[in-house]
């Protein structure tokens, strides 16, 4: 019974067929793999495919046996045994073989319809219903916090204390983080949540708010899921201006427990790093960040390398502000290719890598 079985596979040439199913099925899931994400189209459509390719082999099995191409043209042959003369004789087990094939293809189809239709969102369905998603689980932006009020000291204070998070979060292996030039695009805008983190493609968005009285300050943050735009977690940080660094600490702790994050011992250890101990030396680089990070001229370029300078009078190991004196020259060697900023950039950076060989 088997080998006759065997031999039927062979003469109705099924594993040819199959096997080049498969291979086109190979091929278009890879092609849609690459595809997908870029031009948008929702994640259960790659599911929907990745079932079809596996319930298809069944299915053309079962096509490749009962249909016969020959000179005549197309015929539908049923699953007869041949006997030792060639001639077909039929038994009872074609008829098992055939209806548990013809269930199996329906069950196939079955399966696949529901599983396509009922992930299709609802046209009715008002915005952010659906869950269907581009970014990670893991996957973030920290947008500018927006300052309190339109005081050159509150801008500056409040993108840098943004960047500083981002930097943070950046540094653990376990997340992926949109690049600053990305996130921050949006500064001073008026924005959908569920827009940003499609155009950013992550799945979640960290954005807040920050005051700074004398030497009070408060920091609203809020993290919300791109997917609907609703607030996964908000909190508000109260607090002396000395415990800048324990806020930032506060947050991105908060952000990974939000996000159920299992952190390695490495990634607690940046978690939990101070990038120097000095207040003031860490108030002058965030004005050396928020020049550098303006449009690039010569005099924009001079005053964030001052203030770089002046971090490290008051804190020399300041590793960042090294990086930031480096990045600082180098855009000053760009510009009017003086050989002195492009000295002055190299000790920076040798200096900085020393310090933080991470």
């Amino acid at each position: 019974m088997l080998r006759a079985f065997i031999n039927e596979v062979r003469q109705r040439e099924v594993l040819r067929v199959v096997a080049v199913y498969a291979v086109v099925a190979w091929v278009i899931l890879q092609v849609a793999g690459v595809v997908i994400a870029p031009l948008g189209i929702p994640e259960w459509v790659m599911r929907a495919l990745i079932i079809a390719a596996i319930v298809g082999f069944p299915i053309v099995f079962f096509l490749a046996w009962v249909i016969r191409i020959e000179a005549e043209g197309l015929f539908f042959d049923l699953p007869l045994w041949r006997g030792i003369s060639g001639e077909r004789v039929v038994h009872k087990n074609d008829s098992v073989v055939v209806g548990a094939l013809a269930a199996l293809l329906v069950i196939a189809a079955y399966s696949i319809g529901v599983r396509v239709f009922d992930n299709i969102p609802d046209q009715d369905s008002p915005p952010g219903a659906t869950q269907e998603f581009l970014g990670a689980p893991n996957s973030i932006a920290v947008l500018s916090f927006e300052p309190f009020s339109d005081s050159g000291a509150d801008r500056y204070f409040s993108a840098g204390l943004a960047e500083e998070i981002l930097n943070r979060l950046a540094s653990l292996k376990e997340l992926d983080v949109a690049a600053r030039s990305s996130s921050f695009q949006f500064r001073g805008q008026q924005y959908d949540a569920r827009d940003v983190a499609r155009k950013l493609v992550v799945r979640n968005l960290l954005d807040g708010s920050v005051r700074r009285h004398g030497d009070r300050i408060r920091v609203s943050v809020q993290l919300v899921d791109g997917a609907n735009g609703f607030n996964l977690w908000n909190e508000t940080f109260d607090r002396d201006l000395q415990d800048i660094f324990a806020v930032q600490e506060d947050i991105a702790t908060g952000v990974v427990a939000e996000l159920k994050i299992a952190l390695s011992l490495d990634s607690e250890r940046e978690l939990h790093r101070k990038p120097t101990d000095s207040l003031a030396a860490y108030d002058a680089y965030l004005r050396a960040i928020e020049q550098l990070r303006s449009p690039a001229d010569q005099e924009v370029m001079r005053a964030a390398v001052a203030y770089f300078a002046e971090a490290l009078q008051f804190d020399p190991a300041f590793a960042r502000a090294h990086a930031g004196l480096c990045e600082a020259h180098l855009s000053l060697y760009e510009m009017n290719r003086d050989s002195d900023d492009f000295d002055a950039a190299n000790a920076a950076c040798d200096m900085a890598a020393e310090l933080d060989p991470g």
